[in-house]
C-alpha cells in the first residue's frame, strides 16, 4: 500500500506544479523519465534527475522548467544520526531548509516528499532548474559548445598577471575578424642573475625574448604591441601578440578537451616532428624555454599534410651558454610534462630533434641524462 510520509511545498510553487501534475507523487512513482543524468545504482537502490518543463504549452522564453531528483532505498548512515539509515535526499533537504537564510547560493527549492510501498521507500526532491546558468565544469574544459572563459589572472610575485582574447573588429564577418591575446600586469615581477637581481617585470623578458628570437624562428607568437607603466609605486606591463584561433592547444588535443578528439599516431607524428623543430630551433638560437611543455604548445597542419607549432609563454625563456644544457632541459620537460606521451612517441620526438634515426655515442648519454627519456 502506497503511503505518503513527509511532504513539503513552497506556496509560490504549488499552483505551477500542481498543473504540471507533480503532487501526484505516487503516479510519480511509477513515471519513465528522460534522464538528465542516469540513475546512480548504489547504497543499495537508486537515485537520478531529470529535468522538467511544468508548461510546455507556453513560449520558449515563458517557460518554467525545474530539476526533479527521485530516488528509492538510497540510504546513508552518519554519526549525528547514529547511525539510522536516511534517504540522502532527507538530508539533502533539510541542508536547503537551513542554509536558505544564510545564502543565495543554493538552488531554489519548490518541493519534497518522501513515501513508502512495502518495505520501499523514497523520496522526490524538486528544485527550480538552472536553464541560464553556467555548469563550471563543462565552461572550463569547453564542453557542451560553451567557450571557456580566458585565464584568471595570476596572483603571485607581488602582483598580478592575466591573459585575455580581445576581437578588434568584432563588427566583422566571423571569418574577417582579427583577433589577439592581450597579456597584462601589475607589479609582477622576476629577478635573475644576469640582471644583478634587479626587480624586472616578467612581460619585459618575455618582450625581449620574443624580439631577439623572432629572426631565429618562425614557431613563436607574432608581436603586436608592447608596453610599460608607471601609476606611483605601481608598475605594469601590456604585451599583444596574434590570437591563435585556427591552432590546436596540444594539452587540450591530447586529451580530448574543449570538444577537439585526440590524433591518431600517424598524426601525432607529424605533429611531434614539429614540435621537436621549435625546441632545436629556439636552443639552436642559445635559448632555453625552461617550460617547454604541451600547457605551452600548439600545432596547427599545413596543406602539404605535415604540422607546424608555436610555443607560448616566454617570459621565463633565458639565454644559456651550454648547448648541452639547453637541449637537456627543454626536452626532458617536455617528455615528462606532456601527457601520455608513450616512450615511442618519445624516441619519435628525440630524433626528430637530432635529425637522425640512430643516435651518436655522445647524443645516447646526453638522452640518458635526461629525466623522463626512454631508453636508447
Amino acid at each position: 500500500m502506497f503511503k505518503i510520509k513527509q511532504q513539503w511545498i513552497a506556496p509560490e510553487w504549488e499552483t505551477a506544479l500542481k498543473d504540471a501534475g507533480l503532487l501526484d507523487i505516487e503516479a510519480l512513482t511509477t513515471r519513465e523519465f528522460d534522464w538528465f543524468e542516469a540513475p546512480n545504482r548504489r547504497r543499495g537502490g537508486w537515485s537520478g534527475v531529470t529535468r522538467l518543463v511544468l508548461n510546455p504549452e507556453a513560449a520558449p522564453e515563458d517557460q518554467q522548467a525545474v530539476f526533479l531528483k527521485i530516488q528509492q532505498n538510497h540510504f546513508y548512515r552518519a554519526p549525528n544520526t547514529c547511525f539510522i539509515k536516511k534517504l540522502t535526499f532527507e538530508r539533502e533537504f533539510e541542508v536547503l531548509q537551513q542554509l536558505k537564510s544564510a545564502t543565495d547560493t543554493i538552488p531554489e527549492l519548490a518541493f519534497f516528499a518522501t513515501w513508502q510501498v512495502g518495505s520501499d521507500v523514497g523520496a522526490i526532491l524538486v528544485t527550480r532548474a538552472l536553464d541560464d546558468w553556467l555548469p563550471l565544469n563543462d565552461w572550463l574544459l569547453g564542453r557542451k559548445g560553451l567557450t571557456p572563459p580566458d585565464e584568471a589572472p595570476n596572483r603571485r610575485r607581488g602582483g598580478w598577471s592575466g591573459v585575455t582574447r580581445l576581437v578588434l573588429n568584432p563588427e566583422a564577418a566571423p571569418e574577417d575578424q582579427q583577433a589577439v591575446f592581450l597579456k597584462i600586469q601589475q607589479n609582477h615581477f622576476y629577478r635573475a642573475p644576469n640582471t644583478c637581481f634587479i626587480k624586472k617585470l616578467t612581460f619585459e623578458r618575455e618582450f625581449e625574448v620574443l624580439q631577439q628570437l623572432k629572426s631565429a624562428t618562425d614557431t613563436i607568437p607574432e608581436l603586436a604591441f608592447f608596453a610599460t607603466w608607471q601609476v606611483g609605486s605601481d608598475v605594469g606591463a601590456i604585451l599583444v601578440t596574434r590570437a591563435l584561433d585556427d591552432w590546436l592547444p596540444l594539452n587540450d588535443w591530447l586529451l580530448g578537451r574543449k570538444g577537439l578528439t585526440p590524433p591518431d599516431e600517424a598524426t601525432f607524428k607529424k605533429a611531434l616532428e614539429a614540435i621537436a623543430q621549435s625546441a632545436r630551433e629556439i636552443n639552436t638560437a642559445g635559448w632555453v624555454h625552461l617550460c617547454f611543455s604541451a600547457k605551452h604548445l600548439f600545432v596547427r597542419p599545413k596543406a602539404d599534410d605535415t604540422f607546424e607549432s608555436c610555443v607560448i609563454d616566454m617570459e621565463k625563456s633565458r639565454k644559456h651558454l651550454r648547448a648541452n644544457y639547453r637541449t637537456r632541459k627543454d626536452c626532458s620537460h617536455f617528455m615528462r610534462h606532456t601527457p601520455k606521451l608513450t616512450d615511442a612517441q618519445k624516441l619519435t620526438f628525440l630524433q626528430a630533434y637530432f635529425q637522425t634515426d640512430t643516435f651518436s655515442d655522445k647524443q645516447k648519454r646526453l638522452i640518458q641524462s635526461m629525466r623522463g627519456s626512454p631508453v636508447v
